[in-house]
């Protein structure tokens, strides 16, 4: 509950495993050379329990020391970059180049018609709303978008970005407000999307492939929406 438009494939050797810690430098920059500062580096940690920042300086360049898979660097305005990292004890370094972000769209764009039923929650430290189709066999496919100090890290989680097969990010918006969207197809065969920022996320996760289109139709507001009844919640 809390798009690289080409995919990148993850070594079946390595989902989600740490790697040994060393130091990872290196450089940002766009397709002309030119550096990029303020270049977020994230889930450089596996298992600590904590969130820890980096970014590139006004030279774009970056040190830190990393134990995952991979890390991925955003900007806004960019196409973000999963950087798979070697599993050693010695210095490594990368040299990352960001392109334009470009529009993220399904690879079959739905053009349907389609009706979703709604289904809000509550807790002390977040709000949430459900909006998705109750299938034949009673289990309920949609997109849950939330609010609160608590809900959403503004990224999608590590074992998205180290454990898909598939990855693919943009990060819209030419200043430094702009927002995650990120989707990717885990290892387990799962199709997941996250679309964010801190404190307010939607995301959905679907075994059916053929159903993503339906799924980012919906996240985008394309279903009509009408309350659910008590019976179907």
């Amino acid at each position: 509950m809390r798009i690289l438009l080409a995919a990148l494939l993850l070594p079946p050797c390595i989902y989600g495993q740490p790697i040994a810690r060393h130091k990872v430098s290196g450089v940002v920059v766009d397709v002309a050379g030119n550096p990029i500062s303020g270049a977020r580096i994230d889930h450089t940690e596996h298992y600590s329990g904590r969130k820890v920042e980096h970014s590139s300086d006004t030279e774009g360049k970056f040190e830190l020391w990393s134990n995952a898979v991979a890390v991925v660097i955003r900007k806004p305005g960019f196409e973000s970059r999963r950087q798979f990292l070697k599993d050693t004890k010695e210095p490594e370094s990368v040299r990352i180049i960001l392109r334009p972000a470009s529009e993220v769209a399904a690879a079959k764009p739905y053009t349907g018609t389609c009706s979703a039923e709604v289904i809000e929650s509550h807790d002390v430290d977040y709000t949430s709303t459900f909006t998705g189709f109750k299938r034949e066999d009673g289990t309920w496919l949609g997109v849950t978008c939330g609010r609160g100090l608590n809900w959403s890290h503004g990224e999608p989680n590590n074992s998205q970005v180290w454990n898909s097969e598939e990855y693919s990010e943009i990060m819209p918006g030419g200043n430094e407000n702009g927002y995650v969207d990120a989707r990717g197809k885990s290892k387990d065969g799962t199709y997941w999307r996250y679309r964010g920022v801190m404190g307010f996320s939607c995301s959905y996760s679907t075994w059916n492939k053929d159903a993503v289109p339906l799924l980012d139709h919906n996240m985008a507001g394309g279903c009509i929406r009408k309350p659910a009844t008590l019976s179907e919640k």
